[in-house]
């Protein structure tokens, strides 16, 4: 896979809805803003990491009238796709493979120009990049909130364990096989709500072929090579952004293997290997 295939071609099918309806959504939101009387005010959307350069200005139209201070947290690639991939198949209908998957990414991981892409729309120049990967800030994310709008942590506190932590990649191999051989997603969703309640599988199994996985290490290397050389007034830095070492990891590469994962887990998980084998 070449690296160019990471960034979706068209940007286009990423828009955030029709004009309209974002017009309205954002006149909506301004007028919550003016209701509130906040003196900061933090928006955080999970479509904000995949707009274009020309999407973050138009975007930035809507609030030119505050001093706008981007917050950009950074993960390394291989378990950000890992991990988005895990939820897309938890959430959908989906099939995909996860080679597929990260070949067709929506979100932009040319870090370097999506950092300068939301700094040209700083009025002060100002820019906040935060390292999830370092220990301190992924135990407490919202310090990094707290430190750039002065928020005490009574108001703000830490929040304890993961968060949206994704679902087992055993399990998602399981689900994959049984969503293609027809169960319905009633059945499916039964299943699953039974057997994440036993979250005794290896956690640190991932889908992504180590192949795969070394060709993203050394991408995000590249690209924490060229954030590193921004060294502009403007950008603050929480955290390490040092690549750490991948300790050694069980690659769910097949269904034997996540069967076998399930059944060495948890003991319930016996009879779900069973039920997986006897579907024609």
């Amino acid at each position: 896979m070449q690296n160019q295939s990471y960034i979706p071609s068209d940007w286009s099918s990423l828009a955030i809805g029709h004009q309209a309806t974002k017009r309205s959504i954002f006149e909506s939101l301004l007028l919550e803003i003016d209701q509130s009387k906040a003196d900061h005010v933090i928006i955080s959307s999970e479509e904000l990491d995949c707009l274009s350069g020309e999407e973050v200005h138009s975007l930035a139209e809507y609030f030119k009238d505050f001093n706008l201070v981007p917050i950009v947290f950074l993960r390394n690639i291989a378990d950000f796709i890992e991990s988005a991939y895990r939820t897309y198949v938890t959430h959908s209908t989906s099939l995909d493979d996860i080679r597929a998957f990260a070949g067709n990414q929506r979100t932009r991981l040319d870090f370097h120009h999506m950092v300068r892409d939301w700094v040209s729309i700083s009025q002060s120049g100002t820019i906040v990049l935060a390292d999830y990967d370092d220990p301190l800030i992924r135990q407490d994310s919202l310090a990094v909130i707290r430190a750039c709008t002065n928020t005490e942590a009574s108001l703000l506190p830490s929040v304890s364990g993961r968060q949206n932590q994704s679902i087992p990649a055993a399990l998602i191999k399981q689900l994959l096989f049984l969503r293609s051989a027809g169960v319905q997603k009633e059945r499916l969703a039964e299943w699953l709500s039974e057997l994440t309640q036993h979250p005794s599988f290896d956690q640190s199994a991932m889908l992504l072929p180590p192949d795969l996985v070394r060709e993203l290490d050394d991408h995000y290397r590249i690209e924490l090579s060229k954030l590193n050389d921004i060294r502009a007034d403007g950008v603050l830095r929480f955290g390490s952004f040092t690549m750490a070492t991948r300790q050694p990891y069980k690659w769910i590469g097949s269904l034997s293997e996540a069967l076998l994962d399930a059944r060495i887990s948890s003991p319930i998980n016996a009879s779900e290997g069973l039920y997986l084998r006897a579907i024609p």
